[in-house]
């Protein structure tokens, strides 16, 4: 096997390099030898990031000979690569992972496979990657890779509590001594947790997967916490100066005017919540999104992104119905929006073409094309969309254009 000039620039880079031809990956692995390779203990994380030039996928690998000391190592694929997508689509279909260690002169091969989870979620990164390809005029891969190095930790992806081994011998241990007991037991045990679990899909629909996505952001924003707690302590003054650049250096002067009158909303909101009649069940919902929202601006900020505004303005949305009217807005505002949303679009439809039809919605995210927008963008502009239907629904004495989310999925 021949080791090229550009295999030795991506090893020193990425840890990693890929022969797509032998569906092969090779690995540095320096002056650590053949038995350690073989018995190393191998995990396999697929990445994927949405960054301002467009999406990356990546295949990450801990390799490591203890616990204590681990070896990261990640080859980020571009889409538009046929050979790339031609390796994923190998690596989703059997899942045989096969590595070469490369110690110099020294080849050293090992095969890993990859579970039925593993396979699944790159098969479904993979489609996600290329269909946010679709929306991308242009795909300056080398920006998008040294982007993606600029705003994501490797390692953080393999933090954890125990092992995908161990979990493996947990449930596969599990399972056999459950097929010890009666058979009648096992199946009344299944009918109790199928009961339970199909009348929470019944009522919650997609919404528990967003819930498991909301818990999935937390780690980042908890961590951020850590971050910053180690740096300002009790000083909160330090905080809001801090906040205050972040601000100050990512928003627009129109916008920052129009948010001037921010703390005195606040309040009104937070007495409002305190004294509105709202139901326990309204409440809780709010709490939630609110605590969501916080999550994904926490998250937004562990990435090294600015936090401006519009990023701020997503934390105040649930609160959005208990707002005391304002003066001055047209009861019609939203009411394009409403028919365009009553006409059958999508959630992310509607708030596409609201984007493009605004010249100032525009320039609060800088004059870019929907398209451009990262994740946490679509989902801000999308839950302000949608709150502004709402509203209107409930002004004009409409219905809201979509059954409640109780009734079926709210993913659009």
């Amino acid at each position: 096997m021949r080791v090229s000039e550009y295999d030795r620039k991506n090893l020193t880079r990425f840890g990693c390099t890929l022969h797509a031809d032998e569906n092969l990956l090779l690995l540095r692995w320096t002056d650590l030898g053949r038995d350690r390779a073989l018995a190393a203990s191998i995990l396999v994380r697929t990445i994927y990031a949405q960054c301002s030039s467009g999406p990356l996928l990546c295949l990450a690998l801990e390799v490591s000979q203890s616990c204590a000391l681990a070896h990261y190592c990640y080859f980020p694929f571009n889409e538009r690569d046929p050979a790339h997508r031609a390796y994923l689509t190998f690596l989703t279909t059997g899942g045989q992972l096969h590595l070469a260690f490369v110690d110099g002169r020294k080849i050293i091969s090992r095969d890993h496979q990859l579970l039925p989870t593993q396979r699944k979620r790159l098969s479904d990164m993979h489609s996600k990657a290329i269909a946010a390809l679709e929306s991308c005029k242009t795909y300056p891969f080398s920006d998008v890779v040294a982007e993606f190095e600029r705003t994501i930790r490797i390692p953080h992806f393999f933090e954890r509590a125990t092992s995908d081994e161990e979990i493996f011998k947990t449930v596969e241990g599990l399972k056999a001594k459950a097929y010890q007991v009666p058979a009648e037991k096992r199946i009344l045990a299944e009918r109790i947790v199928g009961g339970i679990a199909d009348v929470v899909r019944n009522r919650y629909g997609d919404n528990v997967r967003k819930f498991i996505s909301d818990m999935l952001s937390l780690p980042d924003g908890l961590m951020i916490l850590f971050d910053y707690q180690r740096e300002f302590g009790d000083d909160l003054e330090r905080v809001v100066e801090y906040l205050s650049y972040h601000i100050a250096v990512n928003s627009e002067d129109a916008f920052l005017k129009e948010a001037a009158d921010w703390p005195r909303k606040l309040e009104s909101i937070l007495k409002t919540l305190a004294d509105a009649n709202t139901s326990a069940e309204e409440k809780q919902k709010i709490n939630s999104e609110f605590k969501s929202a916080i999550g994904r601006a926490l998250n937004y900020l562990s990435r090294g992104r600015g936090l401006s505004v519009s990023v701020l303005q997503g934390i105040v949305l649930p609160f959005r119905a208990l707002l005391p009217a304002q003066p001055g807005r047209p009861v019609e505002d939203y009411e394009k929006q409403y028919n365009w949303k009553a006409s059958g679009m999508s959630w992310t439809e509607v708030a596409a073409k609201h984007y493009q039809e605004n010249e100032s919605v525009r320039a609060e995210f800088g004059g870019r094309d929907f398209g451009s927008l990262d994740f946490e963008e679509k989902e801000l502009l999308k839950n302000r969309v949608r709150e502004g239907v709402r509203s209107h629904a409930e002004r004009a004495g409409k219905p809201f254009p979509v059954p409640e989310p109780s009734s079926q999925s709210t993913s659009n």
